[in-house]
């Protein structure tokens, strides 16, 4: 009887470790089959994240070019005309001066500062001016209250007209810089100094 009962128990023994190694494989898979979901998750999460920051097809803006700087022979026609633009003729009262610049190719927007001061020229001011034979975009025509006397130091006459007799000593040639847009983001930029003349004509 009590042999019996010791084999019974030796038995039992025996089979309890096989039970227990069962279970822990059961949980081990357990685990590594909730360890690959979340993996995928993140993954999945990831890409998610990738695609909005970066949406695939966004079309990117194509950086502008900086502004090429040209020597003036390289895109003028000839030497710009800068004078005073008051009637009558040499008389500066009004305080304006008048810049005309020709380009050798068309272009779509020229800009300019004179003695550091900016100004827009444009193409319907060079109707007067514009040859026959030249282009409508190659000859741009602008006007500026620039300051005659404080800030490109003309020298005038006296009277509430301000006559100025341009001489060797009084004849200003102030800094000039153009901006020539020739469209397509082809900017060139050019600097050279410019003699202020008496009549703007």
């Amino acid at each position: 009887m009590v042999f019996r009962s010791s084999a019974v128990l030796g038995s039992a023994n025996a089979r309890a470790p096989q039970f227990t190694a069962g279970v822990i494989d059961d949980a081990r898979a357990r685990r590594r089959r909730r360890g690959l979901l979340v993996s995928v998750a993140v993954a999945c999460a990831g890409v998610a994240a990738g695609l909005v920051a970066a949406p695939s097809g966004t079309p990117r803006t194509p950086t502008a070019a900086p502004p090429r700087l040209l020597a003036a022979s390289t895109v003028l026609s000839g030497a710009p005309y800068l004078g005073v633009a008051c009637h009558p003729a040499n008389v500066t009262a009004c305080d304006r001066v008048g810049l005309e610049v020709s380009l050798l190719r068309p272009a779509v927007s020229v800009s300019a500062t004179i003695a550091g001061l900016p100004l827009s020229l444009d193409t319907g001011n060079a109707a007067p001016f514009r040859a026959p034979d030249q282009r409508v975009s190659t000859v741009f025509v602008g006007y500026l209250h620039t300051g005659i006397v404080t800030r490109l130091h003309v020298v005038r006459g006296g009277g509430p007209l301000g006559y100025w007799a341009p001489s060797p000593t009084n004849s200003p040639s102030p800094a000039v810089v153009l901006r020539i847009d020739y469209g397509a983001g082809r900017i060139v930029v050019t600097r050279l100094n410019v003699a202020l003349q008496a009549g703007w004509g």
